[in-house]
């Protein structure tokens, strides 16, 4: 079994009005999935993650999930509010929870960022995980988290999620 686990990644294309100061506009569409869409001074969404440092600020050290906060849910199941990094924990719980993940199984995390939810994963189910990611930082910080934990089945690979290397899928 391969389970893939993509986090917040938006997928449909966006389209914009570009006017220039004689007043021409024109259109443009912009897919999230491509790898050559210029996002303000990035010129790809690979340049801004590798230039992110607000995650960190947010979320704690190694997590870019928003997160769940069950205080904040139709049914509450808690009245004790979250921080941001606790609610990425719970996001990531709450994913093993209703994916029943079992041991022995693979999970692939498209964009799993610094590797922490796919730690998490492979701690809470037995399970190996294989995290992908574009940013070079993030899969050298997945690798120490991987050092960090030998007994957990735990690799980082850098690349894109439209084009996911062949032995990630075998």
């Amino acid at each position: 079994l391969l389970s893939i686990i993509a986090l917040l990644t938006p997928c449909r294309p966006t389209t914009a009005e570009i006017c220039n100061s004689d007043g021409t506009c024109t259109s443009e569409t912009h897919s999230p999935l491509s790898d050559n869409t210029a996002i303000g001074d990035e010129k790809d969404a690979k340049d801004y993650y590798d230039k992110a440092s607000h995650y960190d600020q947010l979320w704690g050290r190694d997590n870019l999930h928003i997160g769940y906060y069950p205080h904040l849910s139709l049914n509450p199941t808690s009245s004790i509010e979250l921080t941001p990094e606790q609610a990425g924990i719970a996001l990531t719980e709450r994913m093993v929870r209703s994916s029943n993940i079992q041991p022995g199984d693979r999970v692939l995390d498209l964009g799993s960022g610094k590797g922490l939810a796919c730690a998490q994963i492979a701690s809470l189910t037995g399970a190996s995980c294989v995290g992908i990611d574009r940013s070079p930082e993030n899969v050298a910080r997945g690798r120490e988290i991987a050092d960090q934990f030998p007994d957990l089945n735990l690799s980082y690979h850098e690349g894109s999620f439209t084009q996911i290397p062949d032995f990630l899928l075998e």
